[in-house]
């Protein structure tokens, strides 16, 4: 299976990867769309070797993160999580 070919004005960047397994990762990434900043959060599965986007995750526009953030921590509250933050 082919991974899609991306626009020529789209721009991404992988913030962060989590292993799930051998072959799935959750990708973090940063992408300039249409001049818009967006951030996605998303299952990528290995197929032939390489990684390629499923329709499983979320792409919101950059500048509602602060408070995507802070519901996250909420939720991590709620839950009973520690939330780790970088220095």
């Amino acid at each position: 299976m082919n991974a899609p070919v991306k626009p020529q004005d789209e721009v991404s960047k992988i913030i962060s990867q989590i292993e799930r397994s051998s072959t799935e990762q959750l990708r973090i990434t940063s992408r300039t769309f249409n001049g818009k900043k967006y951030f996605d959060a998303r299952i990528w599965l290995k197929s032939t070797g390489d990684f390629y986007p499923t329709k499983k995750g979320i792409s919101l526009p950059v500048d509602i993160l602060p408070q995507f953030i802070g519901e996250l921590c909420t939720l991590a509250e709620v839950e009973g999580v520690a939330v780790v933050t970088k220095p």
